[in-house]
């Protein structure tokens, strides 16, 4: 009654609209926030991942999943999944449980997943997140049922998908299973694995950001080391900061109208609420590895701030400047909900109610003194009537175990460039539960879920070893 398919033995896949198989962009682009794949950022990574070998399976098929799983009386939802055969052995081969993020799934991932379960002879199946995609509940207006959307819903989720699975595709048979996944997803396999060590026997967590952090100022820390490496880098972009603040508090009405149209504002943001969006902008060079390009776009600019303008614009599209995820108004008025799932509203949602993560500025900092917790504590209030504390943040890290899960047969990889590794594992726990960080310029995150190839950069080479090594270990080939 739960999974919609056929048989493992006609390895033919039957679904509600079923699509036709085509090419699955790599867990790279993936990663992308949606409200950021407008401009070159991920045209440019689409364009490179065409040019590798077809890989992955976007055929839909369908999970009835509960809604409340502690209130089952509350019906189900329909949860998307999807399966990859093509490097199955399906007699003993172990299953790769590719778990989706906040963002859409559109099919099984290629890149280094692909590249491991060709290594492993296993079989890749990937499960959207609930309230991502077209994994709804609930419509995201439905308030009452918004309150599933956790961290504890989705490790139920899981569980209750892969003993479906256990039964309904693979007829019993016993297989073992590895969980995989990068940054919220790359933490979920780390907690899953902790949970639920009778589903998978080991867990690739890349960027896995397993520490929740209240007042997360170490991320604007970790840009300004990253773009260290490029001098006047650091002075240039607190240059765009000093000029927007400029430009907002001018006296002249037009500064603030002309600074507006320059990264196609509304009029409705917060003076905040743009500084979040100019400090994000900044952030995601360095997190997906642009920390050169970001830095060369303000290089010796005459007008720090047009520059900087043209950057964002050219890198995650015209509409970037407008998206509903830095706004406090969209966020909180039910009258803009169109604009709440390319906005990223149900990972605002988490992070108000669970997870916070705050990418606040510290003194001299290169992003403004405005974003402080009370800044996103109130945004939260605004949206959700809600906010976390330090209280309520420490109280998910004893339940998950912070930046040291009790649990083994993890490898946690992480880059060096990337801002978010330190809410990650920082260092090896155990000889079961590994750490590797690749250093070089560009190493950024979830670098190692990027396939390998002629231009892979060592440092994620030594990555790929390591997970095949450690995952050939706790798992083996049939």
């Amino acid at each position: 009654f739960k999974l919609i398919l056929l048989s493992l033995d006609s390895m033919k896949f039957f679904s509600l609209f079923a699509l036709v198989c085509s090419p699955v962009s790599t867990l790279l682009s993936s990663n992308i926030p949606e409200h950021a794949r407008g401009g070159k950022l991920f045209s440019d990574l689409l364009s490179t991942e065409a040019l590798e070998p077809r890989v992955g399976n976007s055929t839909v098929n369908y999970f009835s999943q509960l809604i409340d799983h502690n209130q089952p009386a509350k019906g189900h939802f329909m949860q998307r999944f999807y399966v990859d055969t093509t490097h199955w052995e399906p007699k003993s081969g172990p299953v790769l449980m590719y778990i989706g993020g906040e963002g859409t799934l559109g099919g099984t991932p290629g890149g280094a997943v692909s590249w491991m379960a060709a290594n492993l002879s296993a079989l890749i199946v990937a499960l959207e997140h609930r309230y991502y995609g077209e994994s709804l509940p609930a419509p995201l207006t439905d308030r009452e049922t918004l309150n599933t959307l956790s961290v504890d819903s989705a490790i139920a989720d899981l569980a209750a998908f892969i003993a479906d699975f256990k039964v309904s595709f693979l007829n019993g048979r016993e297989h073992t299973w590895v969980s995989v996944g990068g940054s919220y997803p790359g933490a979920l396999s780390a907690w899953f694995r902790e949970k639920h060590p009778e589903h998978v026997s080991a867990s690739w967590s890349s960027s896995g950001v397993v520490n929740a952090v209240y007042d997360y100022s170490d991320f604007a820390k970790q840009i300004a080391t990253d773009v260290s490496a490029y001098p006047g880098c650091e002075d240039s972009l607190k240059a765009v900061t000093t000029a927007f603040e400029q430009k907002w508090d001018s006296s002249n009405p037009q500064d603030r109208v002309a600074l507006r149209k320059l990264f196609n504002t509304p009029d409705y943001f917060s003076k905040a609420d743009m500084a979040w969006m100019l400090a994000d902008s900044a952030a995601m060079g360095c997190q997906y590895g642009g920390k050169a390009k970001l830095c060369k776009a303000v290089d010796g600019a005459a007008e720090p701030l047009e520059q900087f303008a043209r950057y964002t614009k050219e890198q995650y599209g015209p509409n970037f400047g407008a998206s509903c995820y830095y706004s406090t108004k969209c966020l909180s008025d039910p009258s803009m909900s169109k604009d709440w799932p390319g906005g990223n509203y149900a990972w605002v949602f988490q992070c108000c109610t669970q997870l916070a993560y705050w990418n606040t500025a510290y003194p001299g900092s290169i992003r403004s003194q405005l974003l402080t917790v009370d800044y996103f504590d109130q945004q939260c209030q605004a949206a959700f009537g809600t906010a976390p504390s330090q209280a309520s943040i420490d109280g998910f890290n004893s339940r998950y175990g912070g930046a040291t899960p009790n649990t083994t047969n993890v490898i946690a990889l992480n880059g060096g460039d990337d801002p978010w590794r330190g809410a990650a594992v920082q260092h090896a726990l155990s000889e079961k539960y590994p750490e590797n960080t690749a250093v070089c310029d560009g190493c950024g995150h979830c670098g190692d879920l990027s396939g390998p190839g002629p231009t892979t950069a060592p440092a994620i080479a030594t990555q790929h070893t390591l997970i095949s090594e450690y995952l050939n270990a706790w798992v083996g080939k049939p």
